[in-house]
């Protein structure tokens, strides 16, 4: 990312290049992830859905669409054959993570 410095010469304008600057860092992330994550697996479960993390009974899966990556949780059947209880949370990998 390139910037000049004399353009971020207000607390505004230097809140403004942090936020951009944490978004670009949020979503190198998850875009790695994403490139090589196992598609998930699960009875009845239609689509892209990339593994991005799994944590025992829940999994965190990505969706890559034309409007970018959708992210939801769910929990996993007892057999972990299936996912239920669906939490989607649009394109907030942060609030999904």
């Amino acid at each position: 990312m390139l910037y000049r410095q004399e353009c971020v010469d207000s607390v505004r304008a230097q809140d403004a290049l942090q936020s951009v600057i944490d978004t670009a860092k949020t979503t190198s992330e998850y875009m790695a992830i994403l490139e090589t994550a196992p598609r998930l697996k699960a009875s009845g479960l239609t689509g892209d859905y990339r593994v991005l993390a799994d944590f025992g009974d829940a999994v965190l899966a990505g969706h890559p669409s034309e409007r970018g990556v959708q992210f939801v949780t769910w929990e996993w059947d007892f057999d972990r054959e299936g996912v239920h209880h669906g939490h989607y949370f649009q394109d907030d990998y942060d609030a999904a993570y």
